[in-house]
């Protein structure tokens, strides 16, 4: 996952072959040097209740190119989260030379321009990505987010309070050390033929033969013999096959105690995909188009690809 280069652009005009020269053989920025030891990120890290206080974010039609189009589609989803978006703020708030994380700056700027409504143009601010199916895009984000900032910032996790009631083999861990995108996004389980605990940023079901998406999501967890010991604030499922359900209405997922509500999600049909947020009591879809009210499941263009939910504290 990589940022772009700044847009520039010269004119050349009415210029002296000197002042020309210095242009052409201008050295690029040096990237800020890592700080001798990593910074506190304790102020950093949002848990508990903080994470889910709902904000508005706006629903602005911004500009971007073809090309970024499943990365605009991503992030989109992703700041509809409440868990997620609440972290940026307090990362902007609360951060020491932000611009230093190139993503997560990024990020915090796209996410501005949403809260503050302002149609624009966005492409500055998309990354590059290796990966072109959407769930590895996804990992690939979060790792690269995870990164950039375990390389800045010092994580300790409360272990205590996290500590599961399993006993047996050491963790399966998707990241080796502590962020604040695997206390977002990382949940964990257990299967009932393995005493291993396992960590998962994602869970994959079937739609086909369900008819809402507590029943496919209940049977994902059977097919699998998979118990869910730590529930992440963030769920996000990927669709492996396609059903007949009306993810817009009846879309809640209970999981124990809680309740998880669907944010966002996007869709696929042929080359094309879309990306669909939920505004107050209602959704909209980003299209082609542009920014359109969706009032019912025959309004959305292809099928379910991704969901993204939040837990309801």
């Amino acid at each position: 996952m990589r940022t772009k280069p700044e847009s520039c652009v010269f004119f050349l005009n009415e210029m002296t072959a000197e002042e020309e020269y210095n242009i052409v053989t201008r050295q690029p920025p040096r990237l800020p040097k890592r700080p001798v030891g990593r910074l506190n990120g304790n102020k950093i890290l949002l848990s508990g209740n903080k994470l889910f206080v709902e904000r508005h974010i706006g629903v602005v039609d911004l500009e971007y190119v073809e090309s970024d189009e499943k990365i605009f589609n991503l992030l989109i989803c992703l700041v509809r989260l409440p868990p997620f978006y609440n972290f940026i703020l307090n990362f902007r708030e609360k951060g020491e030379d932000i611009e230093k994380c190139q993503i997560m700056f990024r990020i915090s700027e796209f996410l501005r321009l949403l809260m503050e409504e302002k149609k624009t143009n966005a492409s500055d601010l998309l990354m590059e990505s290796d990966s072109k199916v959407y769930e590895d895009i996804y990992s690939e984000l979060l790792q690269a987010i995870h990164d950039e900032l375990c390389e800045y910032y010092n994580f300790e996790e409360d272990t205590w309070s996290t500590m599961g009631k399993t006993q047996g083999a050491k963790p399966k861990l998707l990241y080796k050390e502590y962020s604040p995108i695997v206390e977002i996004f990382q949940g964990k389980a257990v299967s009932g033929s393995q005493s291993q605990e396992i960590s998962f940023e994602k869970s994959r079901v079937s739609l086909k033969g369900f008819s809402n998406i507590q029943e496919a999501f209940d049977s994902s967890l059977k097919v699998k013999n998979r118990k869910i010991t730590k529930k992440p604030p963030v769920l996000v499922l990927v669709v492996k096959e396609q059903g007949g359900i009306d993810i817009l209405n009846g879309s809640n997922i209970s999981l124990g105690s809680h309740t998880f509500s669907l944010c966002s999600f996007i869709t696929e049909e042929n080359t094309m995909s879309y990306c669909y947020v939920k505004d107050g009591e209602g959704w909209h879809g980003y299209g082609a188009g542009g920014v359109e009210k969706i009032l019912e499941m025959k309004d959305v263009c292809g099928y379910p690809l991704m969901l993204f939910y939040t837990c309801n504290e």
